[in-house]
């Protein structure tokens, strides 16, 4: 779904008075997962669902917000990503079935250990959209009584002692599922977190493959070294996904671009064997510098005449 149509999905349950978010807590307990209900009174309810939907719809309103793949995430700050691979997140599987049930549990603050609480789930559901919002939990948002004294001041200006633990959520959220679509605010978060760091290096494998059909890479067990960095591997995929470069031009003509780019450059840092036919990427920075050349970093500017390295490029169409 594109930005627009996202905020337009979320307004319909703005508009929709009937429709309340539900909280919910995700518990992880020696690796099984479970879904406790919050027991929530009805105004405070309200007020949650009111501040996650505002939120949203704000969030999405800024028009230099782009929806990309997660398979071609770059550098850029100001995104958020549909999640496109085939392996899926147990966490946020198991999540959605929030949505066809309702039986679950309340949670207890009392009784339920509070080192196993994962994440705070907010969900709205109507005829017509599904959404699931979802915060990970940090132990700076629990106030506990038993570790410390809890104070207030009242409208009186007379300070008051709390008995109950105090937990904060705010409005923010890290990961949102709208119907069945998983987008991603933070991808630190979810290579920390949930898994991914596997599932990128498995794809980067794959991507390594694509690439080595090519025959360009002397030796590919170099770029095969490389998938446990996880921001390598992610480029990547990117490059095994989306390259231009990789599914449109012919071995030669990148040999040849490589030689001739700017006096040398790219030639003094990307080497060529002995028979000139193909690359010997023995560095990280030749190995970067490579991927660079297959996601078409280095371009030309028709106005100028200068050359540039660019990362984000969303293309121009007629």
């Amino acid at each position: 779904m594109t930005r627009e149509q996202l905020k337009e999905k979320i307004e319909i349950l703005l508009n929709s008075e009937s429709t309340i978010g539900e909280l919910h807590f995700l518990i992880e307990r020696e690796g099984n997962l479970e879904i406790k209900k919050g027991n929530v009174n009805e105004e405070t309810q309200q007020k949650l669902s009111d501040e996650f939907i505002n939120y949203l719809i704000s969030y999405f309103s800024n028009e230099e917000l782009q929806v990309m793949n997660l398979s071609e995430a770059d550098d850029r700050k100001n995104a958020i990503y549909l999640y496109d691979y085939e392996e899926v997140i147990n966490e946020f599987e198991y999540i959605k079935s929030i949505r066809e049930n309702d039986s679950f549990t309340e949670y207890s603050f009392k009784h339920n250990d509070i080192s196993n609480l994962k994440g705070y789930i907010v969900t709205y559901i109507n005829d017509n959209v599904k959404l699931t919002i979802y915060k990970q939990h940090y132990p700076i948002f629990l106030l506990k009584k038993d570790t410390s004294i809890l104070l207030r001041f009242t409208n009186s200006n007379q300070i008051d002692e709390l008995d109950d633990d105090i937990f904060r959520l705010n409005n923010s959220f890290d990961f949102l599922i709208m119907n069945d679509e998983l987008y991603i605010k933070e991808i630190e978060k979810l290579e920390k977190h949930y898994g991914f760091h596997e599932i990128v290096k498995s794809n980067a494998l794959i991507g390594i493959e694509k690439i080595d059909e090519l025959s360009i890479i002397e030796d590919i067990t170099e770029l095969k070294s490389m998938v446990n960095d996880i921001s390598f591997a992610r480029k990547l995929i990117k490059v095994s996904k989306r390259s231009p470069v990789l599914t449109e031009v012919p071995k030669d003509d990148i040999l040849t671009f490589i030689s001739n780019y700017s006096d040398g450059y790219l030639a003094e840092k990307v080497k060529l064997n002995e028979a000139k036919d193909a690359l010997v990427l023995k560095t990280k920075e030749s190995k970067r510098i490579f991927l660079k050349i297959l996601n078409d970093d280095y371009l030309f500017s028709e106005l100028t005449k200068h050359k540039y390295s660019s990362l984000a490029k969303d293309e121009v169409k007629n």
